[in-house]
């Protein structure tokens, strides 16, 4: 399973081996798909594409694995 991340300026990130957990520093989003690390000089907001569905996020800090 691939999961792509992407933000407005179409930088894509590419995340094989999910599942993974999705969370930003104040709450989890998406939490029953993923957790989440954006390196730091990528530029944000980011969009989660997971199988057809979408999460939005302008605050998420970090991709990491679950």
């Amino acid at each position: 399973m691939t999961v792509l991340i992407r933000n407005e300026t179409n930088e894509t990130l590419a995340l094989s081996n999910a599942p993974m957990e999705l969370m930003n520093e104040e709450q989890k989003l998406c939490s029953d798909l993923f957790t989440f690390h954006v390196p730091p000089n990528c530029v944000m907001p980011w969009t989660l594409i997971f199988e057809g569905a979408a999460c939005y996020s302008s605050q998420w800090t970090h991709v990491k694995m679950a």
